[in-house]
């Protein structure tokens, strides 16, 4: 948030974007289906166009919907749930899907680490994108039950 402020207060002390200043407002969808709507509509009726969130894959996917008539435009920058943004074409992210993230930190896991940790949520959907992954070490299947 602190380098948001940097930035915008730079940006609007060289006068703005075109000339006009940036105003940020700032919702928490607390990783929630529920609370990131609520946070969307209230952005929406403020008249907010352009959305950096959901940044939770609950926040994402209760967010989407909401983009579809092109009211607002959405980037979340870290929901890497397959599909995530699917359904709208007002709905981006930066981040891989979890299933080509899964193969391709998994091909290397598996043919050069025989010992893995993960420090992570105690959540299904935190540890799910190794479980199926190919190349998955034997051992990290066993060790990743929730």
């Amino acid at each position: 948030r602190n380098m948001i402020t940097l930035a915008t207060d730079e940006i609007n002390a060289a006068g703005g974007v075109n000339g006009a200043k940036i105003l940020v407002d700032y919702e928490d969808g607390k990783c929630t289906s529920p609370d990131a709507v609520s946070a969307m509509q209230k952005l929406k009726a403020q008249g907010v166009k352009f959305v950096l969130g959901g940044h939770c894959g609950t926040e994402t996917a209760g967010i989407v919907p909401l983009t579809k008539d092109g009211s607002q435009f959405m980037l979340a920058g870290i929901s890497s749930n397959d599909g995530a943004v699917s359904g709208s074409d007002f709905a981006f992210r930066t981040s891989p899907e979890v299933s080509d993230m899964a193969t391709r930190v998994t091909a290397v896991l598996g043919g050069r680490y025989h010992k893995v940790a993960l420090i992570i949520e105690q959540t299904p959907s935190a540890g799910v994108w190794l479980l199926g992954a190919p190349h998955a070490p034997p051992a990290l299947h066993a060790a990743l039950q929730f």
